[in-house]
């Protein structure tokens, strides 16, 4: 069965795009139930990572990006992926790209910090795709530093599957 998130992943570690699968899907990787409808990775703002990133995602047709903010200024449409300056993606905290399937892109607030976590990642290999995650410690310290109500919810249940470990 083709899996278009599975694609993608296996296109980004082709191209040597270091990233890191968070959200929904670590979480479903990691053994929690949940449903989830994108895809969220981590990335760092490294000028060249960023350059791959953004030409493989226009090659997969993604075209549109959105900014994502927890407050209503500077989130909505940035326009298209093909034109949008990356140095003025990465001022942002995350992106939103989108092609029938969503991207969720999250900066790292440093490259020292984005290699820190790369440095302690986990891989889960999924059909012989090999996904890069944030550690789970970490993982769930990014979750309760975003404070959102559905990441609260996923700290619960991250910290009960950390116990059982």
């Amino acid at each position: 069965m083709r899996d278009p998130l599975l694609e993608l992943i296996g296109a980004l570690r082709a191209k040597r795009i270091k990233f890191l699968v968070i959200g929904g899907v670590a979480i479903l990787l990691y053994g929690v139930r949940r449903s989830t409808f994108d895809l969220d990775f981590l990335v760092p703002k490294d000028p060249k990572n960023l350059e791959k990133l953004l030409g493989l995602l226009c090659r997969l047709k993604f075209k549109k990006v959105y900014g994502l903010s927890k407050e209503k200024e500077g989130a909505g449409f940035l326009g298209s992926l093909r034109t949008v300056r990356p140095d003025l993606l990465v001022r942002r905290t995350a992106i939103r790209v989108v092609n029938g399937e969503t991207i969720d892109i999250l900066f790292a607030k440093s490259d020292e910090l984005f290699s820190f976590w790369w440095s302690r990642r986990r891989e889960k290999t999924v059909q012989r795709v090999k996904v890069p995650l944030l550690d789970l410690e970490d993982l769930i310290q990014l979750k309760e530093e975003s404070g959102r109500h559905q990441d609260l919810c996923d700290v619960e249940e991250l910290k009960r599957l950390l116990r059982s470990r």
